[in-house]
């Protein structure tokens, strides 16, 4: 059995991501940057590949840059 997810414009890439974060905590220092963004940028993918929207508005024009930072930015809850 075949699946057609979309075509190769419908990709995402983490090669573009914009978030940079450098967050110091009591056990170290953790760097968020493109690099490190895989799990976002597959999360996002397969949400909207799945039909889901995201909500505008955000900092950023890429939904895992957006994502990335609500999550950084609400780690506590």
């Amino acid at each position: 059995m075949r699946k057609n997810n979309g075509s190769p414009e419908d990709y995402y890439s983490q090669r573009n991501n914009e978030y940079k974060k450098v967050i110091e905590g009591k056990y170290g220092v953790t760097k968020a940057s493109a690099s490190t963004m895989c799990n976002f940028t597959v999360l996002c993918e397969a949400f909207d590949i799945a039909g889901w929207t995201f909500p505008s508005g955000g900092k950023y024009r890429q939904a895992e840059d957006n994502l990335m930072d609500f999550t950084v930015q609400n780690a506590d809850v």
